[in-house]
């Protein structure tokens, strides 16, 4: 098995007087189309050499995008109302920094065909606290994908490796006489389980996606 294509973004959390995190991202195909927010399109005709692209994120090469949450404590100071302390209440906290777009595309000839596609995404066990105030799991930050259609992304949680698509075969086109082009684009939602309390800190980690062709 050959990794076709790999990038890496990370994610990260930060908690000053509020907690923070900040975050992730990381990776780079016409005819039927999935559901709004999702797009899964095949292409006739391609006899070139095969290639891919996985892109999560942004489209400039060399960039590390960051997926952030805010994890607020109550206001300060006796002119403003007490609000509940969310760090550590099980309520999950959305990523402050909205959805990461997520790109697929492969092209093949027919002298490969079939090929079977499969994208993950890894992690370490933990996010660690830049000034040594402890970890948050990964596993407490998952992900989840718009309008996922047949053959697109699909939604999983972070820490270890995980498969976030596929694997997906690719068959070309007149029973494989004919090559051509898969592609897959969507949107990744992030969210933070913010299941216990946590020392105030930075706490930093890396995220890897990979696609993985035969």
């Amino acid at each position: 098995m050959t990794d076709a294509s790999r990038l890496v973004r990370r994610l990260a959390c930060r908690r000053p007087k509020r907690p923070l995190f900040q975050g992730l991202a990381a990776a780079a195909v016409l005819c039927a189309a999935g559901p709004a927010g999702s797009v899964i399109t095949t292409t006739c005709c391609y006899g070139g050499v095969r290639d891919v692209i996985l892109r999560v994120g942004t489209a400039t090469a060399g960039v590390i995008d960051v997926v952030r949450f805010d994890v607020g404590g109550p206001p300060v100071g006796n002119v403003q109302a007490a609000a509940p302390n969310p760090h550590g209440n099980g309520v999950p906290v959305a990523a402050a920094t909205g959805a990461v777009p997520i790109y697929l595309r492969v092209r093949a000839p027919a002298s490969v065909l079939p090929q079977q596609i499969t994208v993950t995404v890894s992690s370490p066990a933990n996010l660690t606290c830049l000034s040594g105030c402890g970890t948050i799991p990964f596993s407490e930050i998952s992900w989840t994908v718009t309008n996922p259609a047949a053959g697109d992304f699909v939604n999983g949680t972070l820490g270890g490796t995980s498969t976030i698509l596929g694997p997906v075969t690719f068959n070309g086109f007149f029973g494989g006489f004919v090559g051509g082009t898969y592609l897959v684009t969507n949107n990744l939602s992030f969210s933070y389980a913010n299941a216990a309390p946590r020392a105030a800190g930075r706490y930093t980690g890396r995220v890897t996606y990979t696609v993985t062709l035969p």
